[in-house]
């Protein structure tokens, strides 16, 4: 069995086969771009992007921090329950809707998910769902997003209402 056809199978268990598209390597290697030090752009490195794309970080701006943690309680208690798949699959889909720019500052703009159908999220609240639910997946995971203190304190309040 070769690779494509063993990812083209997980993919399916997790019923995620409609969020990527597999092609060759070669095909891959071709289209992306090899930077002055000879390495490859094909993942993003936090520490060599833009200006423009650096952390999304909201420590000096109280206001932004408290909707970052009400969204992230709300994800919480709606993952709650959840099977780690589903939880995987919502995480997952919300990075490849991610790879096409989620915009945290345009509250007009609004985000859905096939994995939550009866839902619509601003950018800052799509994002804080992609970061609790890559906690849930893989806390070690570098997404982008300094949330920490915010999803401590969500977490904090989650557990404390559960009592």
């Amino acid at each position: 069995m070769d690779a494509h056809e063993l990812i083209r199978q997980w993919a399916k268990r997790l019923s995620v086969e409609g969020y990527f598209s597999l092609i060759e390597e070669s095909e891959f290697r071709a289209s992306k771009s090899i930077d002055s030090s000879g390495e490859s752009n094909y993942f993003i490195n936090p520490e060599r992007e833009a200006p423009h794309k650096a952390q999304v970080d909201f420590a000096t701006e109280p206001a932004g921090q408290s909707a970052v943690t009400m969204y992230m309680l709300a994800a919480l208690q709606q993952f709650n329950g959840m099977s780690p798949d589903k939880i995987k699959e919502i995480g997952f889909e919300i990075g490849v809707l991610g790879q096409q720019g989620i915009d945290h500052q345009n509250m007009e703009q609004r985000y859905y998910l096939k994995s939550i159908p009866d839902k619509e999220f601003t950018g800052l609240q799509i994002l804080s769902y992609m970061y609790v639910a890559f906690q849930a997946i893989d806390p070690t995971l570098n997404t982008g997003l300094n949330f920490k203190k915010e999803f401590e304190t969500a977490n904090g309040l989650f557990e404390s209402g559960k009592k």
